[in-house]
């Protein structure tokens, strides 16, 4: 008996103990606008301690205010026996180094939400319908993989995936008004005049930017 007591003492320590830390959770849910492609992002601490990560691997830091930085989303073709992938066409950004103005701290209880159109970043085909799914990887310290130091004053978590629920989104055969001037909008900024840089919002970073939809380089 003593021993069962002290097994579970141990088991509810660490249960406690996990329960301490700081926990993300991402969720997904239809913008109810006119672009059904359109979806509101939430990352949300619910843990019990600040946790950090780099903004721009999330929909809240976006290339120009349209692409991610890189392949956040799987995005799954439902009309496929297999659910085959949808392509994505975005960017895929490197970074040298982890500058700590490249981080985002959610204290316990704290969440921040962004609306993200799939569309630019993925090969979507009019009348299908696809499962779209969040992932990100968070947790790299004290050091990522090429060795290069990570901020040591920010409370990083272990390395985890973070996944976020899953949404249906439908594509319409033809689309409304809206997404058509939206298309027309991101198409000025993905495809800028020759000579301009894309930018990554109100706190730049240093990036290689890949496009993935071509050779071309920025």
């Amino acid at each position: 008996m003593l021993k069962f007591l002290a097994w579970t003492g141990l088991v509810l320590g660490a249960m406690t103990s996990a329960h301490a830390e700081g926990r993300l959770q991402a969720t997904l849910v239809p913008s109810y606008s006119d672009n059904p492609t359109r979806l509101v992002f939430t990352l949300a601490n619910t843990g019990d301690k600040p946790v950090a990560f780099e903004r721009f691997i999330t929909p809240l830091q976006l290339l120009d205010d349209v692409h991610t930085s890189l392949m956040q989303f799987d995005v799954e073709d439902l009309s496929t026996p297999k659910h085959v992938h949808a392509e994505y066409r975005g960017y895929s950004v490197h970074l040298i180094g982890h500058p700590v103005e490249n981080f985002m701290t959610l204290n316990p209880g704290q969440s921040e939400s962004a609306t993200y159109d799939i569309d630019p970043d993925y090969a979507l085909v009019p009348g299908k319908t696809y499962a779209v799914t969040f992932r990100m990887v968070v947790g790299l310290g004290p050091v990522d993989g090429r060795g290069i130091p990570l901020p040591s004053n920010l409370r990083l978590p272990l390395q985890q995936e973070i996944r976020s629920n899953t949404v249906i989104v439908s594509v319409p055969e033809t689309p409304s008004a809206a997404v058509v001037h939206a298309r027309q909008a991101i198409a000025a900024v993905t495809y800028p005049r020759r000579g301009t840089r894309h930018g990554l919002g109100p706190t730049p970073l240093i990036p290689i930017l890949i496009r993935h939809s071509g050779t071309r380089t920025v």
